[in-house]
């Protein structure tokens, strides 16, 4: 190992591949990987990933982070969604491994985000990129739109409220509408129903003082703060899902059902009194969590 790091600081990565590259210990792997990631040999590093995963998973949580950014550096963002996916059905292996899962979509998220950076993008890209089929790709040309003038890709922009068929992704388009400004009615397919909105008009979900102290309240009640963390980020899913729906903050059966939700993601045990009383939101609530 000594000899290793020795090696690998003297950036002689070449030799430090040819040592680890065939080896079953996993600290020999994980300098193998990072050797590949000096080199910018990332299809090498996947493919050493996808030989040695059995042995590479004894260290879940670092693989799945280091798996996830080796994707997203080699551009491909839907592997990486469905490469979390897979990461989710598998069994229970500690709490540091489900926050590195929860963490995954973010950072996922934010390599689109670099990727399809304004100044990156051509207009006439960014307007194939926003009547592309692929979730991914269509989030990551709406945020590209965020520092842009819109009044060019209006058109593109009505699209896809009404005909893309995520919901979420609707919604994605809707609120950079709300954060532009936009004073003008618009349509907007809202769980199948077409309603007419004032962009300007709605508030932004996440800033009213309701949500703050609901996010207190959630760490109070449930007096574990990994729950409670986890419970907020399903509810900010929820919220951007049933926009411009609005929840009732005070309604019991909101933390509840989170909790009941929540419980089921982190796989603990909980039974609830009132399971049957919040029956209804739980099945809305993983409803938009299974489509998001």
């Amino acid at each position: 190992m000594d000899n290793l790091k020795s090696l690998f600081d003297k950036k002689e990565y070449d030799l430090v591949i040819k040592l680890t590259r065939s080896s079953s210990d996993v600290d020999d792997l994980f300098y193998c990987l990072s050797a590949y990631l000096s080199l910018n040999k990332i299809d090498d590093a996947l493919t050493l990933i996808k030989e040695k995963k059995d042995v590479l998973k004894t260290r879940l949580p670092m693989l799945m982070r280091t798996h996830i950014e080796l994707l997203c550096l080699a551009q491909k963002f839907d592997e990486a969604y469905d490469t979390i996916k897979e990461y989710e059905n598998m069994p229970y292996f500690s709490q540091e491994g489900e926050e590195t899962l929860k963490s995954l979509p973010h950072i996922v998220r934010e390599y689109e985000r670099n990727f399809y950076k304004p100044h990156d993008i051509s207009e006439d890209d960014l307007i194939k990129f926003l009547m592309s089929k692929d979730s991914n790709t269509v989030v990551g040309a709406l945020d590209a739109l965020r520092d842009k003038d819109i009044t060019p890709y209006l058109i593109y922009i009505n699209k896809i409220l009404i005909d893309f068929p995520k919901q979420s992704i609707r919604s994605f388009a809707l609120l950079l509408l709300v954060q532009k400004e936009l004073n003008k009615v618009v349509k907007f397919n809202h769980m199948g129903k077409i309603i007419e909105v004032n962009p300007k008009e709605l508030k932004a979900p996440f800033v009213d003082q309701e949500f703050a102290d609901l996010s207190n309240k959630l760490v109070e009640v449930y007096k574990d703060s990994s729950l409670s963390m986890n419970a907020l980020q399903i509810l900010s899913t929820y919220l951007i899902y049933i926009y411009p729906e609005e929840v009732d903050y005070n309604d019991s059966k909101l933390i509840e059902s989170l909790r009941i939700v929540t419980s089921e993601y982190l796989k603990q045990h909980y039974v609830s009194e009132h399971s049957v009383e919040c029956e209804e939101l739980v099945n809305d609530i993983n409803h938009a969590l299974e489509d998001f």
